[in-house]
């Protein structure tokens, strides 16, 4: 996993919402990301699941 340093990530407005939770525009360290606030502890794994599958 990574460590962002939080202090450097601006959330902006919301841009979508899935099964896992809504997604943000964001800044983080001059670029623009887009960031995904998962609902819950049991949906992180699943939605970790789903990514390692499409890496």
């Amino acid at each position: 996993g990574w460590v962002l340093n939080m202090q450097q990530l601006t959330l902006g407005e919301q841009i979508g919402e899935g099964e896992f939770g809504a997604v943000f525009q964001a800044e983080y360290m001059g670029k623009k990301v887009a960031v995904k606030n998962i609902k819950s502890d049991v949906m992180a794994q699943s939605f970790l699941e789903e990514t390692s599958v499409m890496t």
